[in-house]
């Protein structure tokens, strides 16, 4: 009778101390269950050595948190969802220069026409705008009072009429601004002087991403001692950026 109350206690201890074991195993693998993909992955790879056994891995993880992978195939990307074309700047630099060469028409008094050279100095503050100088260096042009020398500098704003202009290889615009103009007479004994208004446009075509042709046509209307002078030169050349 004894050994048998004693097999019995003994039975009933292992039986308790076998369930709280098992209790206190589920809870803990409770406890480290993964919670998400990221979270089943890095901790079934710990150990992970060898390809064939990461495969399984990763695939059963997929098979458990199908949404995570949904979720992450279809949330936006922050830099292309906010990417702007018209935010992006005309080639590499804001900063641009430009050479090269005029046909002008001088229709101040006889209409005459004669060669100049053309430097451009800008900088793009937005993508559609600019703030340009730009320097016209007269030769042979035979005015009405016999001048055929001399120069333009004006400084002149400068909008691009496109929306998004960072998206074409083809930049139409229009400029105005105002200017100084000096012209020097044939013998240099006759040399006048003043203000200018420049307006004009033209079109910038990207042959590279720091480097553009261009062609403009524009009008120069003097003031002052040479309010008379009218000059239209078409002009061609290329502009890189700095």
């Amino acid at each position: 009778m004894k050994s048998i109350f004693c097999a019995g206690v003994f039975l009933f201890v292992s039986t308790f101390t076998s369930t709280i074991l098992a209790q206190s195993a589920g809870d803990v693998g409770l406890l480290s269950a993964p919670r998400n993909f990221d979270d089943c992955v890095i901790k079934a790879m710990k150990d992970t050595q060898n390809n064939v056994t990461a495969d399984a891995i990763l695939h059963s993880c997929r098979n458990q948190f199908p949404h995570d992978l949904r979720k992450k195939k279809t949330k936006p990307t922050p830099a292309l969802s906010s990417a702007d074309p018209s935010n992006v700047p005309l080639g590499k630099s804001r900063s641009y220069g430009a050479v090269g060469g005029s046909v002008v028409e001088s229709v101040g008094g006889d209409h005459n026409t004669g060669f100049a050279g053309n430097m451009k100095f800008g900088y793009h503050f937005k993508p559609r705008f600019a703030l340009e100088l730009n320097i016209l260096l007269l030769n042979g042009i035979n005015t009405s009072d016999a001048f055929d020398k001399g120069g333009v500098a004006s400084m002149n704003g400068k909008v691009y009429l496109q929306n998004n202009p960072g998206t074409s290889k083809i930049h139409p615009y229009a400029l105005a601004g105002v200017g100084w103009g000096e012209l020097i007479g044939v013998h240099r004994v006759i040399e006048q002087h003043g203000l200018m208004v420049h307006i004009g446009g033209g079109m910038d075509f990207d042959v590279t991403d720091t480097i553009s042709l261009y062609v403009e046509a524009s009008y120069y209307r003097g003031a002052g001692t040479i309010n008379e002078l009218q000059l239209i030169p078409v002009t061609m050349g290329i502009q890189f950026m700095l």
